[in-house]
């Protein structure tokens, strides 16, 4: 039941757990946002992050004063399905749903806060995972805008096409969740060109990985020196 989810994750990862954390994989999820009080319910893209914005300013509207059931009810609110979720926010009330009839595809959202964050850092590898193959050409568009800024950042985008086909992306239930997941992993176990590519992907993502670690065990040198 609708009114039942929220219970249910909460019994499942806990009630008091923050959805903040000040250590770890900086981690964020799009909400759909309106003004409860607004006649024209206009919609706006909201981000639950697991870490505070750096510059406020600039940055999507979203927040982290928020507990870790409540993000997974607010990311999986859908009309006739799972309650709305309503929260105060910097002194109005919004309403949250999920973040598909915002931003199915947050590929720019994500460039952004990775912008913001590490903003003299050159992007190095995105990996999308898509559900909805008339997005792509949304989701490259970004992509060609970040390559001016880092000309090698590596963009993979996983479709399974095959999984895709006949799979509604709003009837949500247990049995179509699973075997839209079967599928997939089928699609990328047994698709020798998928596989190749997400060597390469990952290949790019460790020698960046390797590089970061280098030039920062160089810092730590050079700063005990100084010391």
């Amino acid at each position: 039941e609708k009114h039942q989810f929220k219970h249910a994750v909460k019994d499942f990862v806990g009630e008091s757990l923050p959805l903040k954390k000040e250590q770890g994989v900086k981690a964020f999820a799009v909400c759909s946002k309106y003004d409860e009080f607004d006649p024209q319910k206009k919609l706006s893209p909201f981000i639950l992050r697991t870490y505070e914005s750096p510059n406020k300013q600039d940055a999507l509207d979203g927040t982290c004063d928020i507990d870790f059931p409540s993000a997974c009810h607010a990311t999986s609110s859908i009309p006739g399905m799972v309650d709305l979720l309503k929260i105060n926010h910097n002194g109005e009330k919004v309403v949250l749903a999920d973040g598909y009839f915002v931003a199915n595809a947050p590929v720019a959202i994500a460039i952004k806060e990775a912008q913001q964050l590490w903003p003299r850092r050159k992007i190095g590898v995105v990996l999308s995972l898509g559900l909805d193959p008339s997005s792509c050409e949304i989701v490259h568009r970004p992509i060609d805008l970040a390559r001016l800024h880092s000309p090698d950042l590596v963009f993979h985008r996983v479709l399974a096409f095959d999984a895709l086909r006949g799979h509604n992306n709003l009837k949500h239930n247990q049995e179509s969740n699973s075997l839209l997941e079967s599928k997939t992993k089928h699609f990328i176990r047994n698709s020798h060109g998928e596989r190749m590519l997400l060597k390469k992907t990952f290949d790019a993502l460790a020698s960046r990985d390797a590089k970061t670690s280098s030039k920062l065990h160089h810092r730590v040198g050079d700063d005990r020196d100084m010391w």
